[in-house]
Formats: structure tokens, sequence, C-alpha cells
């Protein structure tokens, strides 16, 4: 399993940083996660972030970790330089492309192993090799446990990146072009020549080093730039003429499938790109996947410029959902001063602002750009189906746990969530819980804030109030529902007698507000739910 947010962290602090927050910052807004996951890429992050104290682009990070992960061992069985590592693994990574066997024999005790794919056979590709060489290699980081007797190269971009590092290695020693294009171009059945499918990631990469590469990509298949290799080694110029034929060759029509991954729009974006952003915007492009990239540039780019294109698509009532949650979600990124017009407007008109979209607003929006009240405004007329993982049971939830809030807010936040779950609340005792609410999409986001609280060790009369009710209500669908409930359950059954006590008759008058209560046997039996432990 993959480290998560907080294990980096602490990670990063056993590997002595004193500015772990500065470091994972930087990693989520590089789109860096791919080289922090494991402890060992996150230990040689560490080393890096302490010499340059930033987090490099993609094309350093790619080369740092060949360079650290290909380095001399002790007590090798032969010796293998850096730099004979680096030019056998490139050797390997082409041949692993071309052949489409992407895991290496390392040796003859994998062939009686049935596979679902053929290994390649790496003396073969390192014929000038030793076989203690070829095993020193095979051994070193960069290549990772596949199956019995096999390995393969840990990052499908480090195995791209070498590939494309061998072919520059050999049209540098004379290769001529023509040999290489034959490679990554290709002529289909119809005559039309593209990009070979499986050869796009070294095709960008190559097109970083060599101008010709990157005009042939231009005219066959522009999104091979904006989705592959590392477009922020790019310069505005390439960028902004990639962007333009991207558009001119896709911006018409309906929609084609096309997909550009997050992380590459982050690498792509740059301010050199609000100009033509705009011209192409203003020449009318009727595919929404062209759109949806523009305004994610917009927002990744913090495109100031273009702040008016993103305030008119996300108050346009008739613009597609995905394009107004784009267009307010660049708002935010670039600190649109019309933000509280914005959040005035999913308050007082809904009719502009259905469900749907004002729920997505509202996380855009939360907590940075909305207040408490008119989060429980806007909150108390948007529905969400119980059944859904969306934005108010899923999405909420997560923000109130971890969004930077002042225990003002919070406090205030946790009051506004019980006060919208108990409005209109009923008892049916054929149900369970027995207590009904209108609201119940609220719930997870209420235990959340409570949860937050009990952390943070409020132990209020109205603190108290509000983990009962969520207690009471919770359906528990969710483990991260669940692991709030057990906190707030413990804290429950922790507290002193005094205030177990304050909260028992508190939750007897609640309950006997919206239920009549016969006897004081139905009454512990009414309220006995809170009590239950995890432990």
């Amino acid at each position: 399993m993959p480290l998560s947010t907080e294990q980096m962290r602490e990670f990063a602090v056993l590997q002595g940083l004193t500015d772990p927050d500065a470091l994972l910052t930087d990693i989520r807004e590089r789109d860096a996660q791919q080289f922090a996951e494991r402890p060992q890429d996150l230990i040689e992050l560490c080393a890096d972030w302490r010499e340059h104290h930033r987090i490099r682009s993609h094309r350093e990070q790619v080369e740092s970790n060949i360079a650290t992960k290909l380095k001399p061992r002790k007590k090798e069985s032969a010796e293998l330089s850096q730099e004979q590592a680096i030019e056998g693994a490139s050797r390997l990574a082409l041949a692993a492309l071309l052949t489409r066997k992407l895991t290496l024999r390392h040796s003859a005790d994998g062939d009686s192993i049935h596979a679902s794919e053929a290994a390649l056979d790496v003396s073969k590709i390192l014929l000038d090799w030793s076989a203690d060489a070829q095993s020193v290699l095979l051994e070193r980081t960069l290549l990772g446990f596949a199956s019995y007797g096999r390995v393969r190269f840990h990052h499908r971009s480090v195995l791209e990146f070498l590939a494309a590092k061998r072919l520059d290695t050999l049209l540098a020693r004379g290769v001529p072009i023509k040999s290489v294009k034959r490679l990554l171009f290709v002529e289909t059945a119809q005559g039309a020549r593209t990009v070979r499918p499986s050869m796009r990631p070294v095709a960008a990469w190559l097109a970083v080093w060599h101008q010709t590469i990157f005009d042939e990509i231009l005219k066959l298949d522009p999104a091979t730039i904006l989705n592959h290799g590392d477009p922020q080694s790019l310069g505005p110029g390439q960028r902004i003429r990639a962007l333009e034929a991207y558009v001119a060759r896709y911006g018409q029509g309906g929609w084609r499938g096309l997909s550009t991954p997050e992380i590459q729009v982050h690498r792509f974006a740059c301010p050199e790109l609000a100009a033509s952003v705009r011209l192409l915007w203003q020449g009318g492009i009727e595919n929404p996947e062209v759109r949806t990239l523009l305004l994610r540039l917009i927002a990744v780019g913090k495109l100031t410029e273009c702040a008016d294109i993103a305030r008119a698509v996300a108050n346009d009532a008739g613009e597609d959902i995905r394009e107004r949650t784009l267009a307010i979600e660049a708002m935010v990124q670039i600190k649109d001063e019309q933000l509280g017009a914005l959040v005035a407007s999913i308050e007082a008109e809904p009719d502009r602002w259905p469900d749907v979209m004002a729920r997505r607003a509202v996380i855009e929006l939360f907590p940075r750009h909305v207040s408490v009240e008119q989060l429980s405004n806007i909150l108390s007329r948007v529905q969400e189906h119980p059944r859904s993982i969306g934005e108010l049971s899923h999405r909420l939830p997560h923000e109130s746990e971890s969004a930077l809030l002042t225990p003002e807010y919070l406090d205030e936040l946790r009051q506004a969530l019980s006060a919208l779950v108990i409005d209109g609340m009923t008892w049916d005792r054929n149900k369970f819980p027995h207590l009904r609410t209108r609201r119940y999409h609220l719930v997870p986001a209420l235990s959340a804030a409570c949860r937050r609280q009990e952390t943070a060790n409020i132990r209020s009369d109205a603190w108290i109030a509000s983990s009962l009710l969520a207690v009471r209500l919770s359906k528990e669908e969710y483990s991260t529902e669940r692991d709030a409930l057990a906190s707030l359950r413990r804290a429950l059954n922790e507290l002193p007698p005094g205030a177990r006590e304050r909260a028992f008759w508190e939750e007897s008058r609640f309950v006997a507000s919206v239920h009549k209560i016969n006897s004081a046997w139905e009454r512990l039996f009414d309220l006995s739910p809170w009590r239950h432990s995890t432990d």
C-alpha cells in the first residue's frame, strides 16, 4: 500500500526535515506523489529536498531517480559503473517497449512459472555484457520484483524516459533521424500517418530534445505533447504552439474521448499561455473536452487575464455542470474579486443553481470563501440522494476534517450542521435508527466536525449534544464514518460522571420532543444506542 499523506509527513520528520509541511505542499502542487509513495522513494526525495528545497521538474525527478537507483552497491559480483548501468538500462527499456515485454528475465527459475506475458531475455539485448554484469544491473533498485525469476522497472515513466534517452544517444552517434522516426510514427490501414500508440510517451520525451520530432508530432497528434513526457521542459513558445495545434485539431465537433491527465495539465500550464487561451476561447470551441482543458489551464496556471471567461461560465445556468465546476475552481485559484458575488448568487438564486450545481459549488468554495451562515442557507435547500457517494455525504466530511478551519468556524459549522439535521426530525418505531431526519446526507459531515473538535479536546455540552445526535443517526455505511463514530463513542463513554448525567437528561428531553416516552424502562431503551462502544 502507498504511504498516506500523514505517513509521508511522519516519515519526513524521521528523515530530519525541519519543514515537512513545505515538502508535502510542494509534492501536491507538482503532483510528485508517485515518487513519494514508497519509503525508499521518499527517503531519496527527502535527501533531494535537503539539497534543493524544492520538488524539481518531472524530467529532473526522473533523472535523479534513475541516477540514485543505479549507483554501485557494495559486494556486487561484477564491477558496473553508474554510467554503464544507465546505458544498459536504457537499452533494456527501449527493447521492452518495442517488443512489448515489460518484465525482464532475471534467472532460469522463472521459466518454470506460468505467466500471462513473456519476459524479455536480457542476454539477447546486452550481448556484449557478461552474465555477472547483467545480474548486477537487474539487482539494482531501479528494477523490482515482478514474479518469480523476473523483474520490471518500478515506474512506467522511468521506462519511457530511458527508452527515449537510448534513441537520443543513437541520434547523437549518427543514426539517421528517419530511422528513429520509423520507430515513432506509423501509417494506418487507411493511409493516415500518426504517432505509434505504444511509442507516444517516448516520442513526447524526444520532442523536448529534438525540434524536428516536436514539429512532426504537432502535425500528426498534438495530444501526445500534452499527455506524455514532461511538458514543463518545453519553452513557453513551444507550449503555445502545442496548445494552438491541439485546439485546431480537436476543437470542433463533439466528444472524442480526449483526456489529459491532471498531472500533465499542471506541468503544461504557464502564465505565458494566457493570451492564447483567451484568443482560442473567443474563437469558439465546440468540443467540451477542449473547453474543459482550457478551463483547467486557467485554474492551474492561475491565468488572471482569463478571469472573465471563468466568471461567465460559472454564472451561466445553461452551461455544462462540469465546465461550471471547473470555472468556479478557476475563480478560486486566481482569487477572483467576484467570489463574494458568486456565493451570494448561489444562496439567493436557486433557479440558476440547481441542487447538483450548488453542491459542487459549495465544495469548491468551502471553507475559505463561504461563511457558515451562507453555507447553512444553501444546505437548507439542497438535497442529495441518501445512497449516493456525493459532494455532501463524502467530500464535505473530508473537507470538514482536513481543511484549515479556525476553532470559531469549526464550532459554528458543528452547530449549523446540528440544526440542519434536527430540522423536521421525526420518530419511526419501525425503522432504525428510530430518529429520522430529512438530511441524512449531512450526518457524515456532522460526525467529522464533532470528531475534529473531539481531537482538540472540546467537551462542551453543545459538543456532547451534537456528538450524541451524530452517533444516534449514523448508519455507518463508510469506513471513514465508522472511524469517526468509534472515536466519538470512546470520548462520550470517557466523560466524567457529571457530564454523562447532563448528557443523559438532555438526550431524554430531546427524544421526548419527537417521541412520547411512557415509562422509565422505555426511556432507558430509547436512549441506549449512544452508549454502545466498539471496545
